[in-house]
């Protein structure tokens, strides 16, 4: 199974629409049983009406590992073939002599910002 926290709150007002959503992509609570002991002592409020896992204004949800792939390639799919109409649109939308340059990379600059000292983890 994947996890990941479901927002249930927002500024102290029910968000059913992003529950509701969430659930449709296949996202389930995960039940409050499940659970190993020493993690249920950080929920804030364990909804024992529905039995699930609840962290301040975020819930436990889970769903299949061949499900959550087979979704990202879903994604991955659909990004590709935008990028082929793109292209496609680019090159109708040229004008003889005068090309249209595509550059299609993505990279990080780490040379900018400040750098961050990560502090070694000390016992208490």
């Amino acid at each position: 199974m994947v996890q990941r926290w479901v927002r249930i709150t927002a500024a102290g007002v029910d968000d059913p629409r992003n529950v509701s959503r969430r659930r449709r992509e296949g996202w389930m609570p995960r039940p409050l049983d499940t659970i190993p002991s020493e993690f249920k002592e950080l929920a804030a409020r364990a909804d024992a009406n529905q039995g699930v896992f609840v962290v301040d204004d975020l819930m436990l949800c889970e769903q299949p590992v061949s499900l959550s792939m087979a979704r990202r390639k879903y994604i991955q799919q659909q990004t590709e073939r935008q990028m082929v109409a793109v292209e496609a649109d680019l090159e109708r939308a040229q004008v003889p002599g005068n090309p249209i340059h595509k550059q299609h990379t993505s990279g990080v600059n780490t040379g900018v910002g400040r750098r961050v000292q990560v502090r070694e983890d000390t016992e208490i």
